[in-house]
């Protein structure tokens, strides 16, 4: 009888975490996610050096006045989200601490 109880317990858990699972919206396709280290600051815009060396310029006036960013203090690692325009540039709409080594973060996207 325990055995019965512990497997329909499972199931019926199994299947609460693939609802869940499935429920959450897919991200957005325009959407980026960049990691690397703040190089400089002027004002709303930034610019990062990522781990393979290229540097981004980020406009992060969206999530600064949005309340959805850490502190930005030149040489602290970040992960940024948002979308990049046709000039190059990233408009963030997150940006969050990240561990400081890059063989710690995850690949961009």
């Amino acid at each position: 009888m325990k055995a019965s109880y512990s497997l329909i317990l499972a199931v019926v858990l199994a299947a609460g975490y693939a609802t869940q699972t499935e429920a959450q919206p897919s991200p957005d396709a325009s959407q980026r996610e960049i990691f690397g280290k703040i190089g400089s600051i002027e004002g709303s815009r930034l610019t990062i050096r990522t781990r393979t060396g290229t540097v981004v310029q980020v406009d992060a006036s969206a999530a600064t006045t949005g309340g959805r960013s850490t502190p930005l203090v030149v040489g602290r690692a970040v992960d940024i989200v948002g979308t990049i325009d046709a000039a190059g540039t990233l408009h963030a709409e997150r940006i969050m601490r990240a561990k400081e080594s890059p063989a710690l973060w995850p690949p961009d996207r």
